[in-house]
């Protein structure tokens, strides 16, 4: 699924640009969440775990807003000005949803109401809600700091090492950069995030969680055309099921909108929580002075 064009995405961008130059946060890496919170003047609650609170503890003024069995992993109450997490998330995880509530907090159309809780659903990118997506797009614009990510990204090799290499400076997760690797790349490139798999003794259909493409790469040859299962016979999915960790010599062929067949090159990468194909043109490169050294072992 993916979510259509954000009409406020301008006036969230200038938002953003002022907020992190008058929190000093700009060109600081990685990015300085905390205190982009604390000049916003909003506090994020360490001595409360969301994980683990008695439901009777959330508000009455925000239990309406998303559905009690889904897992909060972030709250904002505007009356108090204060953030609550999920603690269990990992940092880069964690370093988003605070975004995304600080979005809330500080988007002043949003200020109609009192508070928000989300969970997997409304922190996702293709959630359908407007708000929803304009705090997500604050998060990203925000985490990246704007064009600072597009100055970086050109520096380096077109590869995955470079998005592990770009998440870590900014202190963002892969998922989250690679998807705005992808998005903001002046080359033809592609990607497929799945789910990691639990442990599996023989090969099993694979459901594609998102796919994204470049601009460069819809313009030549259109959307990939990829099934939303995906089996075996794809070697990216003989990769999941091998428990590869990290490879840059893949090769499949995929149909687009435009091309029946297309080959196409691919870096594979397996961590705890997903698995990425990055896929690009034969002959695809970003002329960089810079080698990305990757020390995982395959």
């Amino acid at each position: 699924m993916r979510a259509p064009a954000l009409e406020s995405a301008t006036e969230v961008e200038q938002i953003v640009r002022n907020l992190l130059r008058e929190s000093k946060a700009w060109g600081r890496f990685p990015t300085p969440v905390d205190d982009i919170a604390a000049y916003s003047e909003l506090v994020i609650d360490r001595g409360i775990d969301l994980r683990t609170i008695d439901p009777g503890f959330i508000p009455r003024h925000l239990g309406h807003l998303t559905s009690a069995v889904r897992k909060i992993l972030g709250l904002i109450d505007r009356r108090q000005q204060k953030i609550y997490l999920d603690q269990s998330m990992p940092a880069p995880r964690k370093t988003f949803v605070k975004l995304h509530e600080i979005g809330h907090g500080v988007l002043p159309w949003q200020a109609i109401n009192v508070g928000y809780r989300d969970d997997e659903r409304t922190i996702s990118p293709e959630v359908p809600e407007l708000f929803e997506r304009e705090a997500n797009y604050f998060a990203s614009a925000a985490l990246f700091q704007l064009e600072r990510f597009d100055d970086e990204l050109k520096k380096l090799p077109l590869s995955f090492g470079s998005i592990r290499a770009l998440a870590q400076h900014f202190g963002a997760s892969v998922h989250a950069t690679a998807r705005r690797y992808v998005e903001r790349c002046p080359k033809r490139c592609a990607l497929l995030v799945f789910d990691r798999p639990a442990v599996r003794t023989e090969p099993c259909p694979m459901p594609v969680r998102n796919c994204f493409e470049s601009p460069p790469f819809t313009g030549e040859f259109g959307r990939l055309g990829v099934p939303r299962v995906c089996d075996a016979r794809l070697p990216f999915v003989q990769d999941i099921m091998r428990g590869r960790r990290l490879h840059e010599e893949g090769v499949v062929t995929l149909p687009t909108e435009r091309v029946p067949s297309l080959m196409l090159n691919y870096h594979f990468f397996n961590n705890s929580y997903n698995s990425f194909v990055f896929m690009l043109p034969p002959g695809e490169i970003m002329r960089s002075r810079i080698t990305i050294v990757d020390r995982a072992n395959n």
